[in-house]
Parts: C-alpha cells; structure tokens; sequence
C-alpha cells in the first residue's frame, strides 16, 4: 500500500503543472488493452495485483531511459503507466481545458519521477552502467521539466547538484557541468546542498 501511496502523490504533484508542446510519439511504448478498475469493486482493488501492475509500469519506464519524452495525443496507455495510474491521469487532465497535452504532460512527468525514484533507491556506483545511464538521461530532462512548471527552479538545481555529485566524480569537471545545467535552467549556479526533496 506504501507503493500505491507514493505513486497517488506523484500523480497529484504532477496534476499542478502546465503543457507540453510538439507532434512526435513512439507507438512502440503503447499498448492496447481498455480494462479498467472498477474503483466501487473491492476485488479489483486487489492489493497485491495493484502492487505488481505498480512494479511492472516501473520497469518499463527504465527500458525508456535513453528515449525522448513522448509527444503528440496519447490515445493509448504507455506500457510504463499501470492501469490505475492511467485512469487517475486521465481524469486530472479531462478537467483542464487543454486536456490532451495535460495528458501528455502528466505521463512524461510520471515516467520522470519512476526513472527519479528508481535512481535514488540505487547506491551510487559508478561501475553500475544503468544507474549512470538512467542519471545522464535525468539531467538532460530536467530543464523541459522547469518549463512545464513541474520543477521548480531551485529544486531542479538541487537535482542537478545531486546527480552530477554521482555522474561526474573530478570536481573540476563537475563544477563546468553544473554552471552549464544551471544556465540550461535559467538560473546562475551556486553551490547548496545536494539533498533533493520532490
């Protein structure tokens, strides 16, 4: 239940920013199946079930690591959204005014944060190629993330400081990567505390 919690408040944290702008999506990151939860059916709120659609969404959203945010009207549910997540999305972004890029939005900012989460949880190594991997593709996102409103400036800057403190070990290097992280987000670079707080 502590998974549905979390993934509950990604979602509502998610639901406070604006829109994504382009025309582009991979299909191949769709699928196609319609099922539903009943939310008045207790059997479909089946904890264990909820659990496991919760883990098989986050493992999808590492196979994406290398990829571009998706772009254009989502029609489908994108394999690294559950189905419970998928109709929470939906229903935020049906009461907003422009609601397919709401949709869209709201699906890129998730799969952002499982990718964040997943990230966090990992002990920092720079002999685990995924973990590197999955941190250089946060980065370059972050600054579309400030432009959608759902990061804020000084907390993608904390962000920034706390993976580059992993992806860049020579502190030399690390400072230019910062000082142009901080300029790809509008901000000057200044040295704070890397603990990042979503």
């Amino acid at each position: 239940m502590k998974t549905l919690a979390l993934m509950l408040a990604v979602i509502m944290l998610a639901a406070t920013g604006w829109y994504y702008h382009d025309n582009r999506i991979k299909p191949d990151s769709l699928v196609t199946d319609e099922a539903v939860i009943d939310f008045d059916d207790p059997a479909a709120l089946d904890p264990q079930q909820l659990v496991a659609e919760q883990s098989a969404a986050a493992d999808a959203a590492l196979t994406l690591a290398g990829e571009p945010p998706l772009a254009g009207n989502i029609t489908q549910r994108p394999e690294f959204v559950s189905r419970i997540e998928w109709q929470i999305l939906k229903g935020v972004a049906a009461a907003r005014e422009n609601s397919e890029q709401e949709l869209l939005r709201l699906v890129n900012y998730l799969r952002f944060s499982k990718q964040l989460e997943w990230w966090q949880s990992q002990q920092p190594d720079q002999n685990h190629h995924q973990h590197i991997r999955v941190g250089w593709k946060l980065l370059n996102e972050i600054p579309e993330r400030v432009e959608q409103q759902d990061l804020a400036a000084d907390q993608a800057q904390q962000l920034q400081l706390a993976l580059l403190e992993v992806l860049e070990p020579d502190a030399g290097k690390r400072r230019h990567h910062l000082e142009r992280e901080a300029a790809r987000i509008g901000v000057t670079f200044r040295i704070e505390s890397s603990s990042y707080t979503p």
